[in-house]
């Protein structure tokens, strides 16, 4: 073959690979294809509607299944041919006006804010306002690098990290946790039956105990743990996460001591040790088993915003890129923020996590669809069971599942929201500013917000 033609050969292949890529239209083999999956899963639907009316009785669990797996392989195609395959009409999520009714609540309200949701792990709409640092503290708007304290938020990432866990060493999450728990604490009788479904589902107790660190933590478990049946939403169930993630995953062990133990403190230097140690530990862990599969490096349970200005660190945009908090009413250019969660490291498990919009995404994309974190239908069994979320709302087009977090000092304050749409979409929403409903009655909740967008997004 002479220069010129193995020159054209070489370009007409390369354009054959583009056309692949990038056409929105697929191969007759593709569509036949399509045509089978969208009949069965309208002869599914069909069938269940019937049976629903003639009985009055809700669609069978095996049906209902069926029905998932067929929208989940018809989303699979959609990905490999580039072709949008209508389904029914009551699918049709407008990520676009969700995202522009949600900015148009934050906006309005004056407070700085990201927003972004992906759909199938691409972009789908994005918006972002205002400073996620003002001009008096180095200037910087808000964009979807910027990185947030998650707050409790964080508890979704935590979930998986300890779902994970369980799975790897095939301990089902009905097990007691005490025989993960110190070997030196003191296990209550009402804590003796306690797994950690009670834990990931809110239902290990009415703590009363106000701290969830290290020391606080000793203490529940010594008096208060008490499975129950009901949720009472608390962060020392998810705090225990940062104990018992090093000793199941066998970087601590139970007995662990301290190499340096003087007897005149005893006990307090062991506990001190022991605090640090764990957290250490547990953030190592969920970084190299959450985070970085994912792509997303350089994560902790520290804002790191004091580092934003100091070379190198801002040459590195997880360290530049990170939104201080501020009060509300709205900021002005001379409003100094404020760095309220500068070390997390205390209450890790619970709260901590400082990540960006596109890092949130990313996670949330390789946990449902990449299988090098957890699998699918591990993911839908956490959804099911609500491990890892405080709300799953259902409309026409499906399930919002996710976790809202919030966090305040200094009357400043930053909000979190991230979390699942139907089965294609991911979204992640922060704002830096206080819109505590008890400080500020007329600001929309965040949460609040999100729901209405979700169910007026969809038609």
């Amino acid at each position: 073959m002479s220069p010129t033609t193995a020159r054209k050969a070489t370009a007409k292949s390369r354009r054959r690979a583009a056309t692949a890529t990038t056409s929105r239209h697929p191969t007759a083999a593709s569509l036949a294809a399509a045509d089978t999956l969208v009949r069965s899963l309208a002869d599914a639907a069909t069938v269940n509607l019937e049976a629903r009316e003639a009985t009055g009785i809700p669609m069978a669990p095996r049906s209902a299944l069926r029905i998932r797996d067929l929208i989940g392989d018809i989303e699979k195609m959609e990905l490999a041919t580039g072709l949008e395959i209508p389904i029914f009409s009551l699918r049709r999520f407008n990520a676009a006006a969700f995202v522009d009714r949600v900015a148009m609540r934050l906006s309005a309200s004056g407070l700085g804010f990201a927003i972004q949701v992906n759909r199938n792990g691409r972009l789908v709409a994005k918006a972002a306002s205002g400073w996620a640092r003002t001009p008096a503290d180095g200037e910087l708007k808000w964009s979807s690098d910027t990185r947030l304290h998650l707050a409790s938020s964080s508890k979704f990432f935590n979930a998986v990290a300890l779902v994970k866990l369980l799975e790897d060493r095939s301990i089902s999450v009905h097990r007691r946790v005490r025989d993960f728990l110190p070997s030196h604490w003191k296990i209550g009788p009402k804590a003796q039956n306690l797994t950690f479904h009670h834990l990931l589902t809110h239902q290990a107790g009415n703590w009363k105990e106000e701290h969830a660190n290290y020391d606080g933590l000793k203490r529940a478990i010594a008096t208060e743990a008490q499975p129950i049946t009901d949720h009472p939403y608390h962060n020392i169930n998810y705090a225990l996460f940062s104990i018992l993630i090093p000793i199941l995953s066998g970087r601590m062990r139970r007995n662990y001591a301290p190499p340096f133990y003087p007897g005149s403190v005893g006990e307090a230097f062991r506990d001190i040790a022991w605090s640090a140690e764990t957290r250490r530990h547990f953030t190592d862990y969920v970084n190299a088993n959450v985070f970085q599969p994912a792509g997303v490096i350089l994560t902790s349970l520290k804002s790191n915003a004091q580092l934003s200005r100091i070379l190198p660190f801002s040459q590195i945009p997880q360290y530049a890129n990170v939104a201080l908090a501020y009060p509300y009413p709205p900021t002005k250019a001379t409003t100094r923020g404020a760095d309220i969660s500068r070390d997390e490291n205390r209450h890790a498990g619970a709260v901590g996590w400082h990540l960006s919009c596109n890092e949130i995404l990313a996670v949330l994309d390789h946990v449902r669809r990449r299988n090098n974190i957890i699998s699918r239908p591990t993911l839908d069994r956490m959804l099911t069971n609500g491990y890892g979320i405080r709300l799953r709302h259902v409309n026409r087009y499906g399930a919002l599942a996710g976790h809202g977090g919030s966090w305040a000092g200094d009357a400043r304050g930053q909000k979190a929201w991230v979390g699942y749409i139907g089965n294609s979409h991911e979204v992640a929403v922060l704002s830096n500013n206080e819109i505590a409903k008890d400080n500020h009655p007329t600001l929309p909740q965040l949460q609040d917000v999100i729901v209405q967008a979700y169910d007026a997004s969809v038609s």
